[in-house]
């Protein structure tokens, strides 16, 4: 169902931007860079597009008023939509990735205007002076991402937008990675694991029991699009034997974490997940191939633990893994 477009309030009359479309030009231009670097990325993240929509939004609150219509509508067009539990995150960051490409195509036609403003001569076509309503310019939303048309920033503009990089480098370097748990009915084993990341500086999500609600697995499993990599204890807390060798019981795995460690392994890329075995359990031959590291007493497992993690990008200190 598509979205109704925005009207302008009666009560709220435009407000006049304090600052020259030149001096938003140039920001929106350096925002659009930044925007072309993210679909440069081989994974977009939810939270960066988050990050690159509110920084996009406020420059257009400056160049506009606060009180233009369709900031909101440019904005919005590239939100995540409600996906089910089950949809894998390469569909997702491949919806965000268009998503992403129909928002930076009204941010050209935004651009282009501004390139053609002059205060006191709106554009002919133009009743008020207003920028361009999105459904004008969606038909130009798939524009070749890429052309950029050079401009001299003016000296105000890199101050203000130093400032911004600047917010952004300290929040990211302040960033704590977070790290998906699925575990069996060991707590040991899992406390141990909980200790493990959080000496790495790294923050466990166990969606196991929170003040006495214990999660479903649905709603244990909502939680992926909030973390960088994932973690699956397996530990023998079940017997199982094949219907030939009834006499040869061997350890398992509990078979709903079975389930999670696939149901993981098809939604996150193969590299942000990591399975944890005890040592002698059997395990599901289809998954071989995956990261599976066996939980000796040693404590090796740490070790190549980090080493998963670190390959996958999250920032850690190895030093802390021992």
């Amino acid at each position: 169902m598509a979205k109704e477009r925005p009207t302008k309030s009666s009560s709220h009359p435009p407000v006049l931007p304090n600052v020259s479309p030149k001096e938003i030009l140039a920001l929106l231009e350096l925002q659009k860079n930044k925007g072309e670097e993210l679909l440069k990325k081989n994974l977009i993240q939810l939270a960066d597009v988050r990050s690159w929509n509110l920084s996009t939004q406020d420059i257009l609150i400056k160049g506009f008023g606060p009180n233009w219509a369709y900031i909101n509508s440019i904005i919005h067009s590239g939100d995540d939509k409600p996906y089910p539990a089950y949809e894998p995150e390469s569909s997702l960051e491949k919806q965000r990735r268009k998503n992403l490409q129909t928002t930076l195509g009204l941010l050209y036609e935004c651009m282009d205007y501004l390139q053609n403003y002059h205060p006191g001569a709106p554009k002919p076509s133009m009743k008020d002076g207003s920028p361009p309503a999105p459904e004008k310019v969606q038909a130009d939303a798939d524009r070749v991402v890429g052309e950029k048309k050079e401009e001299p920033v003016p000296e105000e503009v890199k101050n203000i937008q130093s400032v911004v990089n600047e917010k952004e480098k300290i929040m990211e370097k302040n960033r704590v990675p977070k790290v998906f748990v699925i575990t069996g009915k060991d707590g040991k084993k899992r406390a141990a694991v909980a200790s493990f990341l959080t000496n790495l500086g790294v923050e466990p999500i166990i969606p196991q029991e929170e003040n006495g609600h214990k999660f479903n697995l649905i709603e244990k499993l909502e939680k992926i699009s909030e973390v960088d990599f994932a973690i699956i204890l397996l530990v023998g807390d079940e017997v199982g034997y094949t219907k030939e060798k009834p006499q040869e019981p061997r350890p398992r795995a509990n078979q709903k974490v079975i389930f999670e460690l696939g149901f993981l392994m098809g939604r996150l890329p193969q590299n942000l997940v990591c399975a944890l075995y005890e040592e002698g359990l059997d395990l599901p031959a289809e998954y071989q191939g995956n990261v599976f590291i066996p939980f000796d007493g040693g404590g090796i497992w740490k070790l190549l633990t980090a080493r998963a993690m670190k390959m996958a990008h999250i920032d850690i200190d190895m030093n802390k893994a021992v």
